[in-house]
C-alpha cells in the first residue's frame, strides 16, 4: 500500500448500521488480505453468543479502508464476520469505510 497518511486524513468516514448476512459476511471476508491469522475459538465463542441473542450492537465495528481510491480493504472485524458465517445468522453491525 502506498497511500499517503495525509491523503488518508483528508478522506471522508462513512458509517452505516447494516444487517450483515452470512452471504454479505462471505462478500466482506473476501476483502480481508491484511489482518491477522483467523482464532476459530474466537469465531466459536462469537458464533454462540450470535446464535443465543447475546450478541449486541456496540461500538465494534467491521472496518474498510479505501486503497488507492479503488478497492476496500477490511481492516478490522474479521473475527466477527465469520462468526454470522457459522451462526448462519444475520447480526446487526455498524460498518465504517475511510
Amino acid at each position: 500500500m502506498n497511500t499517503d497518511i495525509n491523503q488518508l486524513q483528508q478522506t471522508k468516514m462513512i458509517l452505516e448500521e447494516i444487517m450483515i448476512t452470512p452471504d454479505l459476511a462471505r462478500k466482506y471476508l473476501e476483502c480481508n488480505i491484511c489482518n491477522r491469522t483467523i482464532s476459530k475459538a474466537s469465531v466459536k465463542k462469537y458464533a454462540e453468543m450470535m446464535r443465543k441473542g447475546e450478541w449486541y450492537l456496540s461500538h465494534q465495528s467491521i472496518a474498510f479502508m479505501d486503497v488507492d481510491g479503488n478497492k476496500e480493504v477490511l481492516v478490522d472485524g474479521q473475527h466477527r464476520l465469520a462468526a454470522v458465517i457459522q451462526a448462519n445468522i444475520p447480526v446487526r453491525f455498524t460498518v465504517i469505510r475511510h
